[in-house]
């Protein structure tokens, strides 16, 4: 081996533990970033909740709603406005044999407006 053949390795040795030891060292901090996170992530589920009812599936126009469409799901207290129908103030048969108005996604929340009851225009 010449002399240049030698350098070559002993640099791109080098520049492999290099990037070694910044790649441990961000990993390490990513690690530690993720594991303090954690506390807020509980802190964030402590918030005061109230159970909605949202549909459990897609439901285009003009579905005939039924109980079995629909699911209670946790909301934020302060996100609940008043169109929202809530877990003690509603139930899944107020809603049974209403019709979809405008369609809703699965866990979109639904509200008074977006459904017509039977006799309604």
């Amino acid at each position: 081996m010449n002399l240049r053949t030698v350098l070559l390795l002993v640099f791109a040795l080098s520049a492999a533990a290099v990037t070694a030891y910044f790649a441990k060292n961000w990993i390490a901090n990513q690690r530690a970033a993720w594991e303090n996170q954690a506390p807020a992530q509980e802190e964030a589920q402590a918030m005061p909740v109230k159970e909605i009812l949202v549909a459990d599936e897609d439901l285009p126009t003009g579905t005939f709603v039924r109980p079995d469409h629909l699911r209670w799901a946790p909301w934020p207290e302060d996100g609940v406005i008043d169109g929202y129908l809530v877990k003690g103030e509603a139930t899944e048969e107020d809603l049974d044999g209403a019709v979809v108005r405008t369609h809703l996604f699965a866990g979109e929340p639904i509200t008074k407006s977006r459904v017509v009851h039977p006799g309604e225009r």
